[in-house]
């Protein structure tokens, strides 16, 4: 059996009660777009796809690395969306603060998971968390005007902060209503 894996950093109560009044506020403008829940949200480091089950006990064991590490001070930037703004499909919070510290901690946990030989999907790191997902229903006149609407929300200086402090393993479940999060381990 195989299992989808992702590592990520979870957001503290305080930066999820910050980022919900914001989705709040953005959810009143009545975008087509599904928000993810605070459950979800995250900053991912490493992603692996689907991996054997008996695999799975060793990715927990390449992330004990991030016990060396020093908690992070992050902040919220702005909106912003993939693969672009002229037809975004996923919108997300970028992040300031200690942003190199962040990629370092990415790029070592790479490392730990892939001299494990396992399948770390092989992406530019960017420190983001995802709020919300654009259904491909949606056209593409729309999709351009949401983007030109995000571009305007890029450099917000959100409040909001917080001490990223832990790392998690999780195995993300698909459904027809979206993706399940659930956490493994957490170190």
């Amino acid at each position: 059996m195989k299992r989808r894996i992702f590592i990520g950093v979870p957001l503290n109560d305080e930066a999820k009660r910050g980022v919900e009044k914001l989705v709040k506020s953005l959810a009143k403008k009545r975008w087509p777009i599904r928000w993810e829940a605070a459950r979800k949200w995250h900053v991912t480091l490493a992603f692996l796809g689907w991996i054997e089950e008996k695999r799975v006990v060793e990715v927990i064991k390449g992330v004990h690395v991030v016990k060396g590490f020093k908690a992070l001070e992050l902040k919220f930037k702005g909106l912003g969306a993939f693969p672009d703004l002229l037809a975004p499909r996923v919108v997300w919070l970028s992040l300031k603060g200690d942003v190199t510290g962040l990629a370092q901690l990415s790029k070592t946990v790479q490392a730990a998971l892939k001299s494990k030989n396992l399948p770390v999907e092989e992406r530019a790191f960017a420190a983001h968390v995802t709020i919300g997902r654009i259904g491909r229903e949606v056209g593409m006149k729309l999709r351009s005007e949401m983007g030109r609407q995000i571009k305007k929300l890029v450099n917000m200086d959100l409040p909001y902060e917080w001490r990223a402090d832990r790392v998690a393993v999780y195995e993300s479940k698909m459904k027809r209503s979206g993706s399940k999060y659930i956490k493994i381990e957490e170190y």
